[in-house]
């Protein structure tokens, strides 16, 4: 990109927010700014493991729209294009990005405090440059004392335990390093990867309208999980799909045994208002279809699947 283009060429250049102040480019003489960029934001309702940092699309600040334009003509005349109005610039846009501290969960941010400074540091009377909000660090040193990560102490700011040192060095949420970390010490730790990439991305799990009864009753065959749990009923239906991506078809003798206590259920309900059910056979076989076809067939996000097998290796 930073090459000279050759005559009667127009070089065009798609980035990312980091375009904004990290580099310059020679010979932008046009910018269009969508007025978007993607932020770590501490998600409760993103994961499958529950709360989570997730990467989200939303509008960026005044100052980086101020920063977006003055990429065009740097080095010569020049003009942005922005795609939005002035009413959203004025209203919808902050005056500057919320530091990133505020924004995120704070697990990893005590380990660390912990892990360079020692047990004697406090988090709490940390100083922060742009101090996070106190309810959230107080938030963050109750989880960590519940996961085991950190000690209570009765001379003094709570200790890491030989477990908080293990997360501090791991890159992951604390919940998804202990599982790991219990994966090795159990000998399982190829479930408890793909557990862990599954907790690590959105549901693969698709919203369902009310008018999609029939896609409701297939997935409710995956979802009543023999195992019992939705971390264990996360990783049946992902290494169901891996059986299917690799050609083996699915196994029917889980299927089948889902179906099976499904339909003892409903069966139940059928006699409790005075109606019959019929007998089901639920010999072992193997179907074969396609990955995309069966995520459709049950309600699934395939690329979610995906991105969770992508995070595993």
């Amino acid at each position: 990109v930073f090459d000279i283009a050759p005559d009667g060429v127009r070089k065009v250049v798609l980035a990312t927010n980091i375009a904004e102040t990290s580099i310059t480019i020679d010979g932008i003489r046009f910018v269009a700014d969508s007025g978007r960029a993607k932020e770590m934001i501490h998600d409760v309702l993103a994961g499958g493991g529950g709360a989570a940092n997730s990467l989200q699309e939303g509008w960026i600040s005044q100052a980086s729209a101020d920063q977006r334009a003055g990429r065009a003509g740097r080095t010569g005349p020049g003009t942005c294009y922005r795609m939005y109005d002035e009413e959203t610039y004025r209203t919808a846009f902050r005056a500057f990005n919320l530091p990133e501290i505020q924004r995120v969960r704070l697990e990893a941010v005590v380990l660390q405090i912990k892990q360079l400074a020692g047990n004697t540091m406090d988090p709490r009377s940390f100083g922060f440059i742009e101090p996070p909000p106190r309810e959230r660090l107080e938030a963050a040193v109750m989880n960590l004392k519940q996961t085991g990560a950190l000690a209570p102490s009765s001379e003094g700011p709570e200790s890491l335990t030989p477990l908080g040192r293990l997360l501090s060095l791991l890159p992951v949420e604390i919940h998804v390093g202990k599982l790991l970390v219990l994966g090795c010490l159990l000998n399982c730790i190829g479930p408890c990867l793909s557990v862990a990439a599954l907790l690590a991305v959105a549901s693969p799990l698709a919203r369902l309208s009310e008018s999609e009864q029939h896609i409701k009753e297939a997935r409710r065959q995956l979802t009543d999980s023999i195992y019992g749990g939705d971390a264990l009923t996360l990783l049946s239906i992902f290494e169901t799909w891996l059986r299917i991506k690799a050609g083996m078809g699915v196994r029917k003798d889980i299927d089948g045994e889902r179906e099976r206590r499904g339909e003892e259920r409903r069966g139940e309900e059928r006699r409790h208002h005075g109606e019959r059910g019929g007998h089901h056979d639920y010999k072992n076989y193997t179907v074969r279809e396609s990955s995309s076809k069966w995520c459709r067939r049950h309600g699934l996000i395939e690329a979610r699947l995906y991105e969770a097998a992508k995070l595993r290796t």
